[in-house]
């Protein structure tokens, strides 16, 4: 048993289960000025760095895991020389790869930033549609088969619609005739 001077036990070390037990609040701290501690304050787990250097996690092995309290799925994993993979509710949904980063599912974002080039924002299997910036003009550019479709929140009215053969169809407003372009 390890107490206060009151009495009170904060620690001990059962040798039949083979664990040293702290209490609530209290701390296992490490260096000289105590900059690493690990405690329970009552609701949470804390590691805590107080230390002028970084907290640092090494694995001189295949990967560092979190998994959740039934340890039966990722949370995150990071693979060394290789992907780090972020999961929800077990499903990965972003990682990141040889060539940037891979993303399931829906990205929601308030700004997407794409540096000058030829690149930009591509669509499709084969990078059917593509939005860029050169650095000097703006690009849509459709390289798939089918046509380009502009349309309202209606559906069924194309309100600008550039045809595969080269023409362009400009509809003028619902209902009315279209303006044809050859």
């Amino acid at each position: 048993y390890f107490k206060q001077e009151s009495g009170t036990v904060r620690a001990l070390f059962d040798p039949l289960a083979q664990k040293f037990q702290h209490y609530d609040n209290t701390y296992a701290t490490f260096g000289n000025d105590h900059d690493l501690s690990i405690f329970h304050n009552g609701s949470s787990s804390v590691i805590r760095d107080a230390g002028s250097g970084a907290l640092t996690l090494q694995n001189a092995n295949s990967e560092v895991n979190l998994y959740n309290n039934t340890d039966n799925e990722y949370l995150a994993r990071f693979i060394n020389g290789g992907a780090n993979e972020l999961y929800f509710d077990g499903t990965k949904k972003f990682e990141t790869v040889s060539a940037g980063v891979s993303i399931t599912g829906q990205v929601s974002s308030d700004t997407i930033h794409v540096a000058d080039g030829t690149t930009g924002i591509q669509v499709g299997d084969s990078s059917d549609l593509k939005i860029y910036h050169d650095g000097s003009d703006s690009y849509i550019k459709h390289n798939g088969t089918g046509n380009f479709y502009v349309q309202t929140t209606e559906a069924s009215v194309e309100d600008l619609y550039l045809q595969a053969g080269n023409d362009v169809y400009i509809r003028v407003q619902t209902g009315e005739n279209a303006i044809k372009a050859i």
